[in-house]
């Protein structure tokens, strides 16, 4: 790419960049935004960006062996940046059909016994420990909106999301037994109003769950698929799609929906049908 056009990218990103700033942004969005964009400036070279090269780009991704749903997000990401331009790049991209992995309530206490027999002096982070495991499991916050918790986000009774996913808030109610851990919880480290629920990392929180899920025997186990656990077991027992909707902070209720695959309960009946009497 000769100098001025490389001028000229660097302005378009940085311009689009600021855009998506203003909008207030996850930095991780942002961040990921600005990685696959650049990665498409580098493969135009000396051309300027258009939706034929884009689709023509995608399509080398593919190629390559790149996965559908790493696709997807570039094909969403270059669409986006390309309004941005003032062009217009549309694509039929179907998605998928992969259903979250389930966890049974025994997968997690697997991972709680394995955190229980960790070494004696870890007893504090134990504890900690234990309790993040649960609080993604009974609540189904993601790993950004645990990260933020705050102590003053927990009371009466409900955990309160402040500023989520595209900035929306929600409200989910504690079961007994976590209302009392994360109330003992708060009130043995002290924590003043403001002090951070779980002050770590996301790359560590998520090295943890992993951790403590491969010595359980679960090796696949994350933080977000401890958010599917919520939702699965919601559905399970025969809540309504709308609440769980709310309770995840689902945009749409599409999304939603895809649990009630994992465990097909509502087929059963049909299924019966095949059954010898």
């Amino acid at each position: 790419m000769r100098t001025a056009e490389k001028i000229n990218a660097v302005v378009s990103v940085r311009d689009y960049i600021y855009e998506l700033e203003l909008k207030q942004l996850e930095l991780a969005t942002i961040s990921l935004h600005r990685e696959r964009v650049l990665l498409f400036h580098r493969w135009l070279g000396d051309q300027d960006p258009s939706p034929r090269l884009a689709q023509i780009f995608l399509a080398e991704l593919r190629g390559k062996g790149y996965k559908s749903n790493t696709i997807r997000s570039y094909y969403f990401i270059l669409r986006i940046y390309l309004r941005h331009m003032d062009m217009t790049l549309e694509l039929k991209m179907k998605p998928p059909e992969t259903l979250p992995s389930y966890h049974s309530r025994d997968d997690i206490r697997r991972i709680l016994d394995v955190i229980a027999r960790q070494k004696e002096r870890r007893g504090r982070q134990k504890d900690r420990d234990a309790l993040i495991i649960k609080t993604l499991a009974f609540t189904g916050v993601r790993s950004a909106e645990l990260l933020a918790l705050r102590s003053r986000d927990i009371r009466e009774g409900y955990l309160f999301v402040r500023q989520g996913k595209e900035k929306k808030d929600r409200v989910i109610r504690l079961t007994r037994e976590l209302r009392r851990e994360l109330e003992t919880y708060i009130h043995k480290r002290n924590l003043a109003p403001s002090d951070r629920l779980f002050p770590i990392g996301k790359p560590w929180l998520g090295a943890m769950v992993k951790g403590y899920g491969l010595k359980a025997g679960l090796d696949d186990i994350s933080p977000h698929k401890l958010r599917h656990c919520f939702a699965t077991w919601l559905i399970e027992r025969g809540a309504e799609l709308p609440k769980v909707q709310k309770l995840m902070g689902h945009a749409s209720i599409k999304t939603t929906a895809i649990y009630t695959d994992v465990l097909p309960r509502h087929l059963d009946q049909t299924i019966e049908l095949l059954e010898e009497e």
